[in-house]
């Protein structure tokens, strides 16, 4: 599968290969509250187009920091959703087949990249980077750190250390590029 599509909510809803990707806007200044708000509005109207399910009907229910799941008339309707925020943009991936996890990020280096990909992406990854281009070595960062992030979502992890029974493995996950503007890289991750 190329990129999955990511749709700047309203847009026409659509199932690609049983996955839907859709971002809202975080205006400048904006707080994480109403970049909730908005995905989590936007999610339900989207919800509503693909599944003919009246937007009323539906909630994303979930705390901050918990998986979000969906809601139809206060059941589980086993369609999985995972939500991430940038600076200007917020997230939301559907899975028709259940769990999903989604990350995405800005382009960038923290300038302690290489402990933070010692510490959390594990020794082989922070080598690969360490011996990447200077150049290349923001977008490696970054899309090392999505995989790892979106992988914890589907597992319903929380981001740990890594250590030698903890790194993380990939068996078992398909992972999936989102096309979305320059500057930003993401990925979802489906059993």
């Amino acid at each position: 599968m190329s990129a999955l599509t990511v749709h700047h909510w309203p847009s026409a809803a659509a199932w690609q290969n049983g996955l839907f990707a859709l971002s809202t806007e975080v205006p400048p200044g904006g707080t994480r509250e109403t970049a909730r708000a908005d995905i989590r509005a936007a999610i339900c109207e989207a919800v509503g187009e693909l599944t003919g399910v009246g937007a009323e009907r539906i909630e994303v229910a979930g705390a901050p920091g918990v998986a979000p799941r969906l809601l139809v008339d206060g059941e589980e309707c086993g369609i999985g959703v995972s939500i991430s925020h940038a600076d200007t943009v917020s997230l939301a991936v559907l899975h028709q087949g259940g769990a999903v996890g989604a990350d995405l990020m800005q382009i960038g280096l923290p300038s302690d990249w290489a402990r933070v990909a010692h510490d959390y992406l594990g020794m082989t990854a922070a080598t690969l980077l360490a011996a990447a281009a200077d150049d290349q070595r923001p977008l490696a960062f970054c899309r090392a750190w999505v995989r790892l992030e979106a992988a914890l979502k589907l597992d319903g992890e929380k981001l740990k250390e890594a250590d030698a029974t903890s790194l993380r493995d990939a068996e078992g996950k398909r992972f999936v590029e989102l096309a979305l503007p320059d500057g930003l890289v993401g990925v979802a991750a489906i059993a």
